[in-house]
């Protein structure tokens, strides 16, 4: 748990300061939106729009980014968290939190019987902790911006050019459900019923395959992080920088896309690559609205309110992504959807609607209390 709030206003300019030595509303705020945008797209109960579910296996939606998003912008901050010297005991913590919690998420709210014969092993809280030892792993070894560029584009390029190759001799081109390197590799590794089970229980494979491509979105945000993290260079140079690495990236991207089209189910390398573009934008649209110091008093004023709902949500995106997950499966499992959207058939017009309002209005909520008190929980 960590404390501190955005450095106060002082005077008409806001003097450019290294990032080392302010902290960037940028980031915070693009997490903000990420969140708010996941707590949108769950609040909304079944029967879903297509665009509020997964896409059953090609085809991406607006749910299926949501998640790579939240990959992203973790790994510009980790960045920033490894930019300091960070012992082994806090990266073995943070690790173990996280694979105990998804396997405790995974037995009692998803199966429910906690059997460890069908308990799926895999999970969202377990691929995040698999990324984040990767990243700590990284930081003993890659020293420079320089270092960390090369590794990313190698890693993009040998992954794609493997994803590639392997599905051309797996299923002849494009990958299906019964011929994908998910199941020729994971299945391999864990029984059909630890894993995803071609989608049975209406979750993603996350075994070896799709961390992988997480890899790569996670490395292309780390990227950011280091760019942001650069000593003596002002707003504008980082503002250019974080562009030119966005348009390189989205330019990676669509030349992938020609060979491998972007699904998540697999988390393709176009994928992994697109969706990282979107979090790049984020930051940068962040940067451009709250961190550029130039701006009269009233204005410097007004954007600093502006941002803190965002950076309210941000600072604690770890919980409140999980979290809301975690609560809208109790809420629907106990006393199931119909007797919860029972609770709402006061409110004027759809009570899918209320219940909407009311599930991200009561995560806001709890955001702000914790930005209040300057409480920010981290694994």
């Amino acid at each position: 748990m960590s404390t501190g709030v955005p450095t106060a206003l002082a005077g008409e300019i806001r003097p450019a300061l290294p990032a080392s030595r302010q902290r960037l509303t940028s980031l915070d705020w693009a997490r903000g939106v990420m969140v708010l945008l996941n707590l949108v797209v769950i609040s909304v109960l079944p029967p879903s729009p297509r665009q509020l579910r997964h896409a059953d296996w090609l085809g991406v939606t607006v749910f299926d980014i949501v998640f790579p998003l939240f990959v992203c912008l973790s790994g510009c901050g980790l960045a920033f968290a490894y930019s300091r010297r960070v012992s082994a005991w806090v990266t073995a913590r943070r690790v173990s939190v996280l694979l105990v919690a998804g396997l405790l998420y995974n037995s009692v709210f998803l199966l429910g019987d906690g059997s460890l014969a069908t308990l799926r092993v895999t999970g969202p809280l377990q691929v995040y902790a698999v990324l984040v030892l990767v990243i700590a792993l990284a930081h003993l070894v890659l020293r420079t911006l320089r270092d960390w560029i090369v590794v990313t584009v190698v890693a993009c390029l040998t992954w794609s050019g493997l994803f590639w190759a392997g599905h051309q001799v797996l299923a002849g081109g494009t990958p299906t459900r019964d011929a994908n390197l998910s199941r020729a590799v994971d299945l391999r590794l864990l029984p059909a019923d630890q894993l995803y089970r071609q989608g049975e229980l209406g979750h993603d494979p996350e075994g070896l395959i799709v961390i992988t491509g997480a890899l790569v979105t996670m490395l292309v945000g780390v990227v950011a992080g280091k760019l942001l993290l650069r000593r003596g260079v002002d707003t504008a140079r980082m503002l250019v920088d974080l562009s030119l690495w966005t348009v390189g990236v989205l330019l990676l991207g669509l030349a992938t896309m020609v060979f491998i089209e972007p699904f998540k189910r697999l988390w393709t390398p176009s994928f992994a690559l697109l969706t990282a573009v979107v979090a790049l934008m984020l930051l940068v649209l962040g940067f451009l609205l709250h961190d550029q110091p130039q701006g009269p008093r009233w204005w410097l004023s007004v954007r600093d309110a502006a941002a803190q709902p965002f950076v309210a949500m941000g600072r604690n995106a770890l919980v409140l992504y999980f979290g809301s997950h975690l609560s809208l499966i109790a809420l629907s499992s106990f006393p199931g959807e119909t007797q919860l959207l029972a609770m709402f058939s006061w409110a004027w017009g759809s009570p899918r609607t209320a219940f909407a309002v009311v599930f991200v209005l009561g995560w806001f909520a709890l955001a702000w209390a914790l930005h209040r008190k300057r409480i920010y929980i981290h694994a």
